[in-house]
């Protein structure tokens, strides 16, 4: 495993998955990326304040900082300390730089310049306030249609990059900007080549998942290699998570039409011959196929929604409330004579009553209601008082007090469930 190929990212996940070692594994990151790290509060170029890091790859750190000069808020991507005496790195970072600053399109995050000063190399961008496609997708933040429509954004950026003789070789739901609904991102160029798609190392580079065959050879690369990393990520926003290692090997059982299964299953062809190779034509047949899906589902009958079991709920509160007026019956006759606590038996019992007669449903007596369950509160908590009270504890009768606070009870939950109930309208 190289520098370069992995970020913190890797390593946080590696801790997540193997919390027992997850000591050794900081260590071991805090060893891979080793050297001199931005702080916050540095001042870059005699002009961007930094404020805190936003983000974090395995050839540099983004940080949002500000621009002393504008008074702007913009985002700075810092080559990694590790990598400043590797030259070619170097070069790689600012041609990505440059490649972006050359290209102009809304799904495609703006370049203001590069610079290479000493020990410092970094680049400036348009700073946007977001997520990316991969947290937006595991915290099913939006619709998966909408996240659909959004990905298919970055491939018309895509078809932008190829028309300019480019490749990112990089795609992925990371490097994917999500800001709002309808307001998406591509980032990170580190990896583009150029040249008519010639790669500029036989490496391969990028991320596991989302490479095609030819990244591990050094065949020459087409536009099919950013065709299959996009069809990757669209299986993965359908999916809702990565595919399993069974899963790689086919889309047979991906959550969607057959029609799109089969544009996908073409565009994850192993050989790029065989693979759709034009990004335009793979966009628009995908955007084709989900369209008529949509359709598909408006035509569709609605599916009836299961009705609630209105039966079983009454029957419980009702018997609830009618337990809950006896054992007030029984409770006052063992601690009062009948003609003294009649006040208070028809206080405690009104609310279930009413559970049990079942009239007069409207939003008033449902309020007033709300109310009396609140003020049955104020008997349960002088009967508690009194038996907390040493002095008068030896006086009270045990058996009916426990009773009249269960009978409390009872009735507080008939009447919530009764309140709370499902209503057929109809």
């Amino acid at each position: 495993m190289r520098r370069g190929l992995v970020g913190s990212d890797f390593f946080e996940r590696l801790a997540a998955a193997r919390p027992r070692r997850r000591d050794d594994i900081r260590k071991v990151c805090d060893a891979w990326f080793a050297g001199p790290k931005p702080a916050p509060g540095e001042l870059w170029s005699g002009r961007y304040r930094l404020d805190a890091q936003v983000g974090d790859g395995g050839f540099g750190s983004v940080w949002r900082a500000v621009d002393e000069q504008t008074g702007q808020l913009v985002a700075l991507k810092i080559l990694h300390a590790f990598h400043h005496g590797n030259l070619r790195v170097r070069k790689r970072f600012l041609r990505g730089a440059q490649t972006l600053a050359g290209l102009s399109h809304p799904s495609i995050v703006r370049i203001f310049g590069a610079v290479e000063a000493g020990s410092r190399c970094f680049y400036t961008m348009e700073y946007i306030r977001g997520a990316t496609l991969d947290t937006c997708v595991r915290e099913r933040r939006y619709p998966t249609q909408v996240l659909l429509a959004l990905t298919l954004q970055i491939g018309d950026a895509l078809a932008h990059v190829h028309h300019h003789g480019l490749l990112h070789r990089d795609i992925k739901p990371s490097n994917i900007l999500i800001s709002a609904p309808d307001v998406t991102r591509l980032i990170d160029f580190d990896l583009v080549t150029g040249d008519d798609y010639v790669a500029l190392t036989t490496e391969a580079i990028g991320t596991g998942l989302y490479m095609p065959t030819e990244a591990y050879t050094s065949d020459r690369k087409t536009g099919a290699y950013d065709v299959f990393s996009l069809a990757r990520t669209i299986e993965f926003v359908l999916r809702g998570r990565e595919p399993t290692a069974r899963e790689l090997t086919d889309v047979a059982d991906l959550p969607a039409s057959a029609e799109v299964r089969a544009i996908l299953r073409a565009a994850l062809q192993p050989d790029p011959q065989r693979r759709i190779a034009n990004m335009a034509t793979f966009c628009s047949a995908l955007r084709a196929a989900l369209v008529a899906d949509s359709r598909s589902a408006s035509r569709s009958p609605p599916i009836a929604a299961a009705e609630p079991d209105v039966a079983a709920t009454t029957l419980w509160y009702k018997h609830g409330a009618f337990a809950s007026i006896v054992g007030h019956v029984v409770a006052i006759l063992y601690l009062a004579p009948p003609t003294g606590s009649l006040p208070i038996l028809l206080f405690l019992t009104v609310p279930s009553v009413r559970v049990l007669t079942d009239r007069e449903d409207s939003r008033l007596v449902n309020v007033v209601q709300w109310i009396w369950i609140g003020l049955w509160l104020l008997p349960a908590f002088g009967i508690l008082s009194g038996l907390l009270d040493s002095r008068t504890t030896s006086k009270i009768k045990a058996f009916p007090v426990f009773f009249m606070l269960a009978a409390l009870a009872v009735g507080v939950l008939s009447s919530v469930t009764y309140l709370r109930r499902p209503r057929v309208h109809p």
